[in-house]
């Protein structure tokens, strides 16, 4: 994909960048429970963006692991699900307010789809830190699909939690993004 952005930000010279993304993706059925995935992708200095911006002097353009993961069906309503993957969480008519379309979570994720029931357990690999504690984010969704008419409706749940996130420098880029700092720079909340 190759798109041109204007971007006209308030106190900012506007601009004009242009941007590629490229992926390449393989999948493998092992057997009649087991498949392994892999994605390559572009825009490897951002986990919410695939996309490479076109500048730098005409240099290489990264490429990276974006996704690799495998999918074992332990029957036929659950699904145990590891590695660099995509992210299993439903959102509401794609919405982007908890989750991004772009991230690919890594950890474990445990997924149920039964009788119009839909769920996941995760656990989820931050950050990792040699001399303390790593960052991880568990959570659990559940969802019923429900026939309305000659529409549906979908109702649910879903709870996740920081493990050892507070006290911690944040995870990407330095940037706090909604928490805050404290005068080492580290996130004061846990969330």
């Amino acid at each position: 994909r190759y798109r041109e952005e204007y971007i006209d930000e308030r106190g900012k010279e506007a601009r004009n960048r242009h941007r590629i993304r490229l992926r390449l993706a393989a999948k493998t059925q092992v057997n009649d429970r087991l498949d392994v995935n892999f994605r390559l992708a572009t825009g490897v200095d951002d986990p919410a963006s695939g996309n490479q911006t076109l500048d730098g002097g005409f240099n290489t353009k990264d490429f990276g692991l974006d996704r690799a993961f495998f999918n074992y069906k332990l029957t036929d309503a659950l699904t145990l699900t590891g590695g660099k993957m995509a992210n299993p969480a439903y959102k509401a008519g794609k919405n982007q307010m908890i989750w991004d379309n772009d991230v690919n979570p890594e950890g474990l994720a445990l997924q149920l789809d039964s009788n119009g029931w839909k769920g996941n357990l995760v656990g989820y690999a931050v950050e990792e830190f040699s001399g303390d504690d790593d960052i991880l984010l568990f959570g659990g969704q559940l969802n019923k699909a429900m026939d309305v008419g000659a529409g549906q409706l979908i109702a649910g749940v879903s709870y996740y939690d920081y493990d050892n996130l507070q006290g911690n420098f944040p995870a990407y880029d330095g940037k706090a993004r909604s928490n805050s700092v404290d005068a080492s720079g580290r996130l004061i909340n846990d969330y």
